[in-house]
C-alpha cells in the first residue's frame, strides 16, 4: 500500500498535491492497535444513522429438488422467494422495542440493511445436490452474495456451516426442520437470526459475552483494533437465574425457546437470542458491528450501486473541531462519514487511525492547526479513496509560523511527523484558496 510518510510541514501558500493513491488490500490481522483499545467507542462510530444511505447486501437463493423435481422444496417459485426476501426486509427496517432495556440505550427502528435477489431464479432439480450440501456448494456458490442453500443433507444442521464470520453462506435444511412448500410462509425470525451471524454477530447468551460470532475479531482488515469485543448495550440472556450463564455443552441454549407473551430476563426478544419468533430487536451496537462489516471485510457482499454510492459523505455527519481550549487530541481510532474542519484558533492532533468516508475532506482553516504524529493515518477503510487534507489561506499574506505554539495567523497549518500518513487519499494534502 502505498503512504505518504514523510515530515513535512504545508502551510498554505506552498503549491502541493500529494496524491496518495494505494493498491488496497484485505488482511487478516488480529494484533491489537496499541493506540486504541476503546473498541465500543470506534465501533459507535458505525452505529447507522437517520440520514445514512440503506446498504443493499445481495442474497443469492439456491433451491435443490430431486432430479425428478420433487422435493420439499419443489413448490416454490420466484414468487415465493422474493415474498420471502420483501418480509425479511419488513423486519429489518421495523425493529422493535427491546423488552429488556438498557438504560441510556437509543432504540434504532431501522437497521439500515436492505437485501436484494441476485441474479434470477430457477430450482436445480439434481438429487446428489439436493442430498449433500458440499456438493452443491462446491458447484454453486457466489463470491459476492450471501449464499442462502435450501435443500435436504441428513448430515448437515441448518444455519451457518462455520467458519470465521462474516461468512456469506446459510443452510436451510429441510430435513431436520419444519417442511415450508412455500418460502413466502418461512419463519422469518429464524432467517433473520441467520442473517445476522452471516454479517458478524453472536449469539446473546454466550459465556464469556462476545458480540461476534465464532471466534470472529474486530481486527479482520487493517483496522488493527481489538482482538474481542464484549457488548455493552443489550441485555445477556440467561437460561436459569440472571446469576447463571448459559451452559451451551449442556444445551441450556435450548431452553430459551419461551412464550412471546412471557418475556422475562431469560427471553429476550433480541434477533441473536433463542426465543423464536419473539426475535424482532437488535441493539445500536450490534447494528454497527454489521455495518463495520460492510464497510471493511465483507464489502463484496454488496450491490456494486451500494458499494459505489453509500459510502460517501454525509454532511448532516460534518465534525467541526472548535474547542475553547484550543483543540483535541485524538488516541483512539475513529471513523467519520461527513467532513472534518478545524476552525480557527484550533489544534488537532491525530495519533490514532482515522477512517474518511468517500469524498469527504480535512479542511483546515486560515489560523488552524492539523498535525498527524506517531501513530496517526487519514485513510479510507472501504478500498475507496476519500478526498484528502485542504489547507486554507490567503495567498497575499505572509507565512509566519509561530515557532511556540505552530499556528500561523494567516494561514493554515499541516503538519505529518513521527511517521503519522496519509492514505487511500484522492490528494494527501492540498491549499485550497478560499480568501
Amino acid at each position: 500500500m502505498k503512504t505518504f510518510t514523510q515530515n513535512m510541514l504545508v502551510v498554505f501558500l506552498v503549491m502541493i498535491s500529494i496524491n496518495c493513491w494505494s493498491q488496497c488490500a484485505v488482511v487478516n490481522n488480529t494484533t491489537p492497535d496499541q493506540t486504541s483499545n476503546n473498541c465500543t467507542a470506534y465501533l459507535a462510530d458505525f452505529i447507522p444513522h437517520p440520514n445514512d444511505s440503506v446498504l443493499e447486501v445481495n442474497l443469492r437463493i439456491w433451491l435443490f429438488n430431486e432430479t425428478n423435481g420433487s422435493g420439499n422444496w419443489s413448490n416454490n417459485t420466484v414468487i415465493s422467494v422474493d415474498a420471502m426476501i420483501a418480509n425479511i426486509n419488513t423486519n429489518w427496517s421495523n425493529l422493535q422495542i427491546p423488552n429488556l432495556v438498557v438504560s441510556g440505550v437509543q432504540h434504532l427502528q431501522s437497521s439500515k440493511i436492505n437485501f436484494i435477489r441476485k441474479g434470477g431464479f430457477q430450482p436445480i432439480n439434481n438429487s446428489t445436490y439436493y442430498h449433500d450440501y458440499n456438493a452443491a456448494k462446491a458447484a454453486y456458490y457466489d463470491q459476492n452474495a450471501i449464499n442462502i442453500y435450501f435443500l435436504e443433507d441428513p448430515n448437515s444442521n441448518s444455519g451457518i456451516p462455520g467458519g470465521i464470520v462474516p461468512l456469506n453462506i446459510i443452510i436451510y435444511n429441510s430435513d431436520n426442520q419444519t417442511i415450508y412448500t412455500d418460502l413466502s410462509n418461512l419463519p422469518l425470525r429464524d432467517m433473520d437470526h441467520e442473517l445476522g451471524h452471516a454479517l458478524g454477530l453472536e449469539h446473546t447468551w454466550l459465556l464469556p459475552p462476545t458480540m461476534m460470532f465464532n471466534g470472529g475479531n474486530f481486527s479482520n482488515t487493517n483496522e488493527n483494533c481489538c482482538p474481542t469485543l464484549a457488548p455493552n448495550d443489550y441485555h445477556k440472556e440467561y437460561v436459569h437465574t440472571p446469576a447463571t450463564p448459559y451452559n451451551y455443552t449442556n444445551g441450556d441454549e435450548w431452553n430459551l425457546h419461551g412464550d412471546c407473551n412471557a418475556l422475562s430476563a431469560k427471553h429476550s426478544n433480541n434477533i441473536m437470542g433463542y426465543n423464536k419468533n419473539c426475535r424482532n430487536y437488535l441493539s445500536p451496537l450490534q447494528l454497527a458491528l454489521m455495518h463495520y462489516n460492510l464497510r471493511t471485510n465483507f464489502t463484496h457482499v454488496l450491490t456494486s450501486n451500494s458499494y459505489n454510492n453509500h459510502f460517501v459523505r454525509n454532511s448532516s455527519l460534518d465534525y467541526v473541531v472548535q474547542n475553547g481550549s484550543g483543540g483535541e487530541t485524538w488516541t483512539e481510532n475513529r471513523y467519520f462519514k461527513g467532513n472534518i474542519t478545524v476552525k480557527s484558533g484550533n489544534k488537532l492532533e491525530i495519533l490514532c487511525k482515522v477512517g474518511m468516508a468517500k469524498n469527504t475532506y480535512i479542511i483546515v482553516e486560515k489560523g488552524a492547526q492539523l498535525v498527524i504524529g506517531a501513530g496517526g493515518e487519514l485513510t479510507n477503510i472501504s478500498c475507496q479513496f476519500w478526498g484528502g487534507v485542504l489547507v486554507q489561506g490567503s495567498t497575499n499574506l505572509a507565512q509566519i509560523v509561530n515557532g511556540t505554539t505552530g499556528f500561523a495567523t494567516n494561514q493554515g497549518v499541516a503538519r505529518v511527523i513521527n511517521g503519522g500518513k496519509i492514505s487511500n487519499a484522492e490528494n494527501g494534502i492540498k491549499n485550497y484558496t478560499t480568501y
